[in-house]
């Protein structure tokens, strides 16, 4: 299953959304992936900095 996530939608946002879906990330089962949505380039460069790359954007 892959769950959709909009990283712009909060008042403290991408980076409160991404460590949130890192974090999520880490007690899904195997066939569960948390996808990010939004601009892509912010999105890499907020996954880099929080030290995570396996989020799919």
């Amino acid at each position: 299953m892959k769950i959709g996530l909009d990283v712009l939608g909060g008042d403290y946002a991408p980076k409160s959304t991404i460590l949130g879906a890192i974090e999520a990330q880490k007690v899904l089962s195997a066939d569960q992936r948390i996808v990010l949505i939004g601009d892509e380039e912010e999105t890499k460069k907020s996954i880099e900095a929080a030290g995570s790359r396996h989020i799919l954007i």
